[in-house]
């Protein structure tokens, strides 16, 4: 203990000179075996001797660690001795032994202090700690529920992305396939309107004139054909005049009631609106052909602005799986 020094030589021992301390010395130094068992002997008959109420005071000074084992088993052999007067009996040599006794068990009292006070001292540390600890998991647990969130937003973002790029594509495509099919698709017009001409001329009017000879029948009934599918077409919903009207075509004009007139002018006002129909659609044709190709400028357009906010939502959710996997990583 800081401040106390046992020894024999401090403890004031009466009749203790430095003559004999050097031969008590030379003797050790010359049968060390002999000086250890008669210290063992020693010590053992004082333990036999020591009472049952110095118990304690052998048990505290056991748990003075900084005296030497000599220090310690010479304090335990004089303390039964220096307590077994009162206070105010005893000769100065047992009140300074007592005095002695005090200093280690205070000693070992501070010991035992600052022992407890760094273990506390320890475990407020490791609390602080497992509470920063805590707080910073509950935060990167949070953390990482966020950024999760802003992944699957960002992730689905990416996927309607994606999803009008495709459409816009198939848009373009839709498009010029328009402006290539224009061509064509002008000349099934003058077709369709060239056949309903003839259907609306020189056909029906030789039906409606009646004039084949009795062996052209199936040459009559061909072009009956032809007109009645042509009226189908132009209106499906209408099967009873269709059959009216192939039989009033059938029918001689003097033999043909007013019903069956009634047929085939219907039928002359359906063929007359289709044919104007289609010269109208010639007529504009430059202006579909113009409107076309604007259309395929206008897709083209719209497929760039696509495929850039693809590329931008792709790009954003890239970003935020990598700090989602950053998040994961900091929990860990």
């Amino acid at each position: 203990s800081p401040g106390i020094t046992l020894c024999p030589a401090t403890m004031g021992k009466r009749g203790a000179t430095q003559a004999a301390g050097a031969k008590a010395k030379a003797r050790k130094a010359a049968a060390p075996k002999e000086a250890k068992a008669v210290e063992e002997a020693k010590a053992e008959v004082e333990e036999q001797q020591q009472p049952e109420e110095c118990a304690p005071i052998m048990e505290l000074l056991a748990l003075a660690d900084d005296l030497p084992m000599t220090c310690r088993g010479m304090l335990g052999a004089m303390a039964p001795y220096s307590l077994r007067s009162t206070q105010g009996e005893r000769h100065q040599y047992q009140e300074q032994m007592i005095g002695v006794l005090s200093q280690v068990f205070t000693s070992i009292e501070d010991n035992r202090k600052e022992a407890v006070a760094s273990i506390e001292a320890q475990i407020a540390e490791a609390e602080t700690e497992r509470t920063s600890t805590d707080a910073a998991l509950t935060a990167a647990v949070d953390k990482e529920v966020a950024e999760t969130a802003a992944r699957d937003a960002k992730a689905a973002a990416n996927t309607e992305a994606e999803e009008a790029a495709q459409a816009a594509e198939e848009a373009l495509k839709a498009a010029q396939a328009r402006v290539e099919s224009f061509e064509s698709e002008q000349k099934a017009v003058e077709a369709e309107k060239e056949e309903y001409e003839q259907l609306a001329g020189p056909k029906l009017e030789q039906l409606k004139a009646g004039t084949f000879p009795g062996n052209q029948w199936r040459q009559r009934d061909k072009m009956i054909a032809e007109v009645t599918k042509a009226l189908e077409l132009l209106d499906p919903e209408e099967a009873s005049l269709r059959g009216a009207l192939g039989a009033a075509l059938k029918a001689k004009p003097g033999q043909r009631g007013r019903f069956a007139e009634k047929s085939i002018e219907f039928t002359e006002g359906l063929l007359a609106k289709r044919i104007e129909q289609l010269r109208e659609q010639l007529a504009n044709g430059e202006v579909e052909k113009t409107q076309r190709v604007e259309a395929v400028a206008a897709a083209e357009q719209a497929l760039g602005a696509a495929k850039e906010s693809r590329d931008n939502a792709q790009n954003e959710y890239i970003a935020a799986d990598n700090t989602l996997m950053e998040a994961s990583e900091a929990k860990r």
